[in-house]
């Protein structure tokens, strides 16, 4: 059987290095710092790309890339830990790695990044690819806009969690932000007209009457909190609502669908003001398989040896801006999502290996760059 360029355990080895810096959205600086050390150390050579004040993206470019190449991007911030006192990997002895992180989508940039070295390593140069390892996809996206300012792609393949299935299509996501006000007064003279927190729970059963209407959408409410009342009425609340929907569905209809909802309750009840708005809209995607790179992105499986089956992205991601910037963005990472923003988060490390071997299959597929070998 022949040997896979894919060293394993410098993959193992890098992976829960990563999941032991804690870098939440906002707080990547340390990561960023040891990726560059990391990368640096097999002569590869990168670059810093500011996001704000503290906060970089790391960008190695390949050889011969340009406007018509093809990109490699992971986000390296997770979501604020359940406990600052366990957070980090832990490797059992049915090879699973565990830890916040390991799925989303930290197993996914070190397999990438072990793809780049042993491609380097048995050509004697980069491929003809760039890979970016990018900040703040969990809260804004600003890493990846901020990509998209020094450069553009064809292509590209982003390593979230699909249990190694491709997916060339990408749920939609329309978050909404609702506010809900009432009067403050004595806790004892509460009335339906007065609490923002009876508004708000009435409005989100309307909301989630309308949203069951909508078969084929995924909804969650969170974040819902008052203000500091004390023994008193509160005299606001706000909540959040993520809705995800498939490709097919239109989010500028969802958007008005949930604005007449909130319209409707405004009017019906004149004395509890509302406000809305949806900071977040990103549409939606399906990429047609006819392509040639689809070709080459099937032929990497093959010499991986995995089978070719399709799956959809269900959640948002970086994706979806690199959509929205006229790039064919491909999910394609290892790990379960289900299993991701959960306490007991964890991966299979065999799928971080094969998740490896696409990537250095795929980028071996591509045109030769190299003058040596």
């Amino acid at each position: 059987m022949k040997k896979s360029a894919v060293e394993a355990q410098r993959l193992k080895e890098n992976l829960k290095k990563m999941i032991d810096i804690y870098s939440p959205s906002g707080k990547e600086a340390e990561i960023i710092d040891y990726l560059a050390a990391y990368l640096k150390k097999f002569n590869l050579k990168l670059k810093r790309q500011k996001v704000d004040k503290n906060r970089y993206n790391i960008v190695l470019e390949g050889e011969n890339t340009g406007p018509q190449g093809f990109l490699f991007i992971g986000h390296v911030d997770t979501i604020a830990a359940f406990s600052l006192k366990d957070y980090s990997s832990q490797e059992s002895g049915s090879g699973l790695i565990s830890g916040l992180g390991s799925v989303d989508m930290k197993s996914g940039c070190a397999a990438m990044i072990e793809s780049f070295i042993a491609f380097k390593e048995k050509n004697g140069c980069l491929p003809s690819a760039d890979l970016a390892l990018v900040v703040g996809e969990e809260d804004s996206g600003d890493g990846a806009l901020r990509l998209l300012e020094d450069y553009s792609y064809l292509w590209a393949i982003v390593g979230e969690p699909t249990n190694l299935k491709p997916c060339l299509n990408h749920y939609g996501y329309l978050e909404c932000e609702i506010n809900t006000y009432g009067v403050r007064r004595h806790a004892s003279y509460s009335g339906k007209n007065h609490n923002a927190v009876s508004s708000m729970l009435n409005l989100l059963l309307s909301l989630r009457d309308y949203l069951n209407s909508e078969s084929k959408c995924i909804y969650n409410i969170r974040d819902l909190h008052s203000s500091d009342a004390g023994f008193s009425v509160p005299d606001s609340c706000a909540c959040w609502l993520d809705v995800h929907a498939p490709a097919t569905i239109s989010l500028d209809c969802l958007r008005s669908g949930v604005s007449q909802v909130v319209d409707d309750f405004s009017r019906n009840q004149p004395k509890s003001k509302v406000s809305l708005s949806f900071p977040t809209i990103h549409k939606g995607y399906k990429i047609s398989h006819g392509q040639k790179m689809i070709d080459k992105i099937k032929e990497a499986y093959r010499k991986t040896g995995l089978k070719w089956s399709l799956g959809r992205f269900r959640s948002d991601s970086d994706a979806s801006i690199l959509y929205a910037a006229g790039i064919n963005p491909l999910v394609l990472g290892p790990g379960s999502l289900a299993k991701a923003h959960s306490e007991k988060e964890s991966i299979n490390f065999e799928q971080v290996v094969k998740a490896s071997e696409i990537y250095f299959n795929l980028l071996s597929l591509g045109p030769s760059p190299c003058h040596t070998v």
